[in-house]
């Protein structure tokens, strides 16, 4: 089995690129903090690719600094000499706003593309005293 799951910020904006066959391929890649000990930290970059129309549904949301979690198959690859990583992206989700900001709702795509996360609906704050409101007979138990 071949899986890889990461969490950090993306590094820059997202790249969305076709091949000659036109299948389109979104590239991307996520700075990962690695523990080391002693209080001191590393960054792991893996280089990422999300292939097909779910690459092109997300482009516009992998910005610089976004947070997000990806899943996919790892590959190692090797240029001048130094090994990189790659993940082909199976799974993506935005964890919420860029670094400094508030966090947002998450979402996920998955390999059908559908969106699996559930946006949180606003719940209105009672302006009474009373934490149930006016009618009691609202509240769920």
């Amino acid at each position: 089995m071949n899986i890889g799951i990461f969490a950090g910020r993306v590094g820059k904006d997202a790249v969305l690129r076709h091949t000659q066959a036109g299948k389109p391929v979104l590239g991307f890649s996520v700075a990962v903090d690695v523990y080391v000990g002693g209080g001191e930290k590393e960054t792991l970059w893996v280089d990422c690719s999300m292939w097909g129309e779910r690459g092109q549904k997300v482009a516009d949301y992998v910005t610089k600094g976004s947070s997000v979690t990806v899943q996919g198959r790892i590959t190692l690859d090797s240029y001048e000499g130094n090994p990189k990583l790659k993940l082909d992206v199976q799974e993506l989700t935005l964890q919420g706003g860029k670094q400094g900001e508030g966090d947002g709702p998450s979402r996920t795509t998955n390999k059908g593309g559908q969106k699996c996360g559930a946006e949180k609906p606003a719940r209105a704050v009672p302006q009474s005293n009373d934490p149930f409101g006016d009618d009691i007979d609202d509240v769920p138990f």
